[in-house]
């Protein structure tokens, strides 16, 4: 099963990035403390939907932004041994 807390703290932090505000500068804006920023990014707590329609407003981007996720390419390496 799917950590979405995790998938949607991951999405934050990329489109905070993106617009190129800091955890300090969000967690003032959301009226919360750095600490939060970090726990909701790192996915060690969830936010509220009430809080991700403000983050969708805030960053002009569709709620469901929030909810993306690819999974990871798997990477196969082979390695030819002399015998």
């Amino acid at each position: 099963m799917k950590n979405y807390n995790k998938i949607v703290g991951k999405n934050i932090k990329e489109i905070r990035q993106n617009f190129g505000i800091t955890q300090t500068k969000l967690a003032e804006l959301m009226d919360k403390n750095l600490r939060t920023i970090q726990k909701y990014e790192s996915g060690t707590i969830s936010l509220s939907i009430f809080l991700l329609g403000y983050l969708s407003e805030l960053f002009d981007v569709p709620i469901e932004d929030f909810f993306q996720y690819e999974e990871p390419t798997k990477t196969v390496f082979y390695v030819e041994l002399d015998r």
